[in-house]
């Protein structure tokens, strides 16, 4: 049954991704599959005319009708598929005008007509209405035609024997084609709902995304006004008592310096703080794009420009390269304060970092182990939130891990601590697998 659905999909999609107007995609779909069982019905009737009617000719004739539904898949493959369509309806009008001359006027074939004449409402989309108007014109002008006294105007060679069988064999054909329409509607109304729920998970997706970034902004606007005050107030503190010193008649200098550098500091902290809370909204924001980016190659580049700053630290990396296909800005942003978190917290004699990795059926995950500082159990559920810091003797902002998880979730996967204690930290880093070979 499932390759069945395959089969069915792999050739319902023909042609789909040559068409950019994504409304015309379904018409595309039911064409065809249309071509599809319209070969598959006239090949029955053939066998059937070639096995139980002595006539070749028109057993042949419903062959030719079988092959010539081929041309739609290919025209449509390449990209022509108003052509297609057309060439579906006009052949199947025209065709049985030519065979109920050839053949006979008085078979069950007329019937055709009223099937083929009902086809173009869902050939053809409302942007296409001229030729949804011209497709009827032929449909009702052939059913009247085929239908009235107009027919004995017509030529009429009589190729083939009217016999009842030859009425069963074009009976079961008129069958199979109401079956294959019946068929074909179930099949395109179940795709169509399908792709809604797909919006609309999509939406409901992105609703809740939105809804999360709402409150993280919300969280995030808080706190950032109140982490903002402090280095202002401490500056305007430190101002006021410069501007006191300058109104005495002897001049502390060295008092005024000291107030000058700690200005200074606290310009920094708020200026790192700013480049925190800007880099913090970008990746919530970000719009990804994916590229190949070679993991071990990054690690390398970041564990040397780290040992270059922490002189007497180890960062133990795997040897097996790996190229994932994935957003390289952010997976360079993880690993990069994963990395520095592990030798900045840290009091080690030498502080170390162990990096590995394991495969996953859809993910790779990678493991980075440090010997730092850890921090306590108990707050080991706080460690992502936002502005949470557990070593206050060492500088930071306390977004640098918020900043990681949501950077790991925008690339489709996520961060987590796997073991946090005063003998260090475990995190996981586990992203989607695409990968690709470097040979």
């Amino acid at each position: 049954m499932m390759r069945f659905q395959q089969l069915i999909d792999s050739v319902s999609n023909i042609g789909i991704n040559r068409e950019k107007n994504v409304t015309l995609h379904i018409y595309i779909v039911y064409s065809n599959l249309l071509a599809v069982s319209n070969s598959v019905s006239m090949f029955i009737v053939s066998i059937l005319l070639f096995l139980f009617i002595n006539n070749p000719l028109c057993a042949s004739a419903c062959l030719f009708v079988s092959i010539n539904q081929f041309v739609v898949l290919y025209l449509n493959s390449k990209g022509k598929n108003l052509i297609a369509r057309l060439h579906l309806f006009l052949s199947a009008n025209f065709l049985l005008i030519i065979y109920s001359m050839v053949f006979s006027h008085k078979t069950a074939l007329d019937t055709y007509f009223i099937v083929v004449c009902m086809a173009p409402v869902l050939m053809f989309s409302a942007y296409e209405i001229k030729w949804l108007i011209f497709t009827y014109i032929i449909s009702f002008v052939n059913l009247i035609i085929e239908y009235t006294s107009l027919e004995d105007y017509l030529p009429n060679y009589h190729l083939l024997t009217e016999v009842p069988m030859v009425d069963y064999a074009v009976l079961l054909g008129l069958i199979l084609m109401i079956i294959n329409q019946v068929g074909i509607y179930t099949i395109i109304q179940t795709r169509v709902q399908n792709e809604l729920r797909a919006v609309n998970k999509e939406l409901n997706f992105a609703h809740l995304e939105l809804e999360k970034h709402a409150k993280d902004l919300e969280i995030f606007g808080v706190t950032a006004t109140h982490d903002l005050k402090a280095p202002i107030s401490v500056s305007r503190i430190f101002t006021q008592i410069i501007e006191r010193s300058l109104r005495k008649e002897k001049i502390d200098k060295v008092a005024i310096s000291e107030s000058v550098e700690t200005i200074s500091t606290s310009f920094n902290q708020m200026e790192t703080l700013i480049d925190s809370y800007v880099y913090f909204i970008k990746v919530l924001q970000l719009n990804i794009t994916k590229e190949p980016v070679n993991a071990l190659q990054e690690f390398d580049t970041i564990s040397k420009n780290l040992l270059a700053i922490y002189p007497n630290a180890k960062i133990i990396l795997p040897e097996e390269e790996i190229v994932l296909v994935t957003n390289k800005m952010l997976f360079t942003s993880v690993i990069q304060n994963l990395l520095q978190n592990g030798l900045k917290y840290n009091k080690s004699a030498i502080p170390t970092i162990a990096v590995d990795f394991v495969k996953h059926a859809k993910s790779i995950a990678f493991k980075i182990t440090d010997n730092g500082l850890g921090i306590d159990a108990n707050f080991k559920d706080d460690l992502f939130l936002p502005f949470k810091r557990f070593h206050n003797e060492i500088e930071g902002t306390g977004l640098g891990l918020t900043i990681s998880k949501k950077a790991a979730q925008k690339l489709g996967g996520d961060l987590n601590c796997a073991k946090s204690d005063l003998q260090g930290s475990t995190f996981i880093l586990e992203i989607p697998i695409q990968t690709v070979n470097l040979n």
